[in-house]
């Protein structure tokens, strides 16, 4: 897009389909299992791997990767492609150590994190965010895209990416659920993931990048990333944390709160998201 206006008419539209597509994901997904306990574990499990990519990545990578790529990019485009490298190899190695932690500490989050579940329900829940806690991993990769494909005004497959991750899930419901059960839930968000990254590396090629193995701390440009990222980081951990207490909360009341809160927000959220 090469005006303001008809980026924002494109975001917009896509958007209000991925949305859709959301609305139509829960409803298979309230179809399949109902509000019960299914949907509470699978709901619950989400929680930790949607914590680590909404704290570290989501909003914080890009409100600060943006104007510093763009910077680079109009001075050197080279200095440019090189500093995505460096940031997504420094994101690989990051959230993989992140996420090693709450792999091996998961037992003892999920203890404080759903204290009304039954020993087999987190056993359950504790299966999935396993599965699931890759899910950052892959997010992030491509989330560095996506603030490329922003920055270079690229919106399309970027605004799609969204939706591409819900038919992800989609598909675990429909195909892999009657597999494998509530696990297939798991392994359809994984699916989504990378839905989501793949459709963007061949826009982000296309575009002029070439990955180079760099990596250090003591990069000026990483470091002025980091500090950029701190006041949005505390932003989103505050919002984050309010979804724990009340996932916290809501599992010690009947079967099925955690999803039904999680239906309804979702809804709620419908018009602030487009």
């Amino acid at each position: 897009s090469k005006t303001l206006t008809g980026a924002a008419i494109m975001l917009g539209l896509a958007s209000l389909l991925s949305r859709i597509v959301g609305v139509l994901r829960d409803h298979i997904l309230a179809g399949t299992f109902g509000a019960g306990s299914e949907l509470d574990m699978y709901t619950a499990a989400f929680r930790i791997p949607d914590f680590v990519y909404s704290l570290l990545i989501a909003g914080a990578l890009s409100a600060g990767f943006i104007p510093i790529f763009l910077n680079l990019y109009t001075k050197n485009k080279k200095e440019a492609w090189e500093f995505t490298s460096r940031v997504m190899n420094t994101t690989l190695i990051a959230v993989s150590f992140l996420c090693i932690l709450l792999f091996i500490f998961a037992p003892q989050i999920l203890h404080i994190l759903v204290p009304g579940f039954s020993p087999a329900e987190r056993a359950t829940t504790l299966s999935l965010t396993r599965i699931m806690i890759l899910g950052p991993l892959i997010l992030g990769l491509s989330a560095v895209i996506s603030a490329v494909l922003q920055s270079l005004k690229s919106f399309l497959v970027y605004s799609l990416a969204p939706l591409f991750y819900n038919l992800g899930i989609i598909s675990g419901a429909l195909f892999l659920v009657p597999r494998y059960g509530i696990i297939g839930l798991g392994y359809g968000v994984l699916l989504g993931a990378s839905l989501h990254l793949l459709i963007q590396i061949p826009v982000l090629f296309k575009n002029g990048f070439h990955y180079k193995p760099l990596f250090s701390w003591k990069d000026k440009t990483l470091q002025k990333l980091f500090r950029m990222m701190i006041p949005r980081a505390f932003t989103l951990a505050s919002t984050q944390t309010t979804t724990l207490f009340i996932t916290s909360f809501a599992s010690v009341l009947g079967v099925g709160s955690i999803a039904i809160f999680n239906f309804a927000n979702n809804i709620a959220s419908l018009p602030i998201g487009i």
